[in-house]
């Protein structure tokens, strides 16, 4: 059986970038297993991506020049002090809290500390 691999292809953009592809995608994200499994699945690559930036000459070059920079101290004193770099580390704790992995681990803390607590409290 040969399938037209464009037509699958518009079909799962189409399936995945709809209305109801976009509400499929968001239930079955607020699911703290899947999203965790996802986000482990996802997670390898992501490592390898980062691992390969890191080895890359041009880039460890560019990074050492900004890191090296004699104003850098300054900037960065000035950027940890300024109301958009707070709003930005709001936004990334906002993000952290958010995340699928996070939210699995933070649960079973939870589920651990209130155990804890009720064996303690009998």
């Amino acid at each position: 059986l040969v399938i037209d691999q464009n037509a699958i292809k518009g079909t799962i953009e189409k399936t995945l970038t709809s209305k109801k592809g976009a509400e499929f995608w968001k239930t079955i994200f607020e699911d703290s297993k899947f999203a965790e499994s996802f986000a482990k699945t996802l997670q390898p690559e992501h490592e390898k991506i980062i691992k390969k930036l890191m080895k890359d000459p041009d880039y460890q070059k560019s990074f050492m020049q900004i890191m090296q920079d004699p104003g850098m101290d300054k900037k960065y004193y000035e950027l940890v002090k300024s109301q958009k770099f707070r709003s930005y580390l709001e936004d990334v704790i906002t993000e952290t809290l958010s995340s699928p992995l996070f939210k699995k681990q933070f649960e079973d803390e939870l589920k651990k500390a209130a155990s804890s607590s009720e064996k303690e409290s009998q």
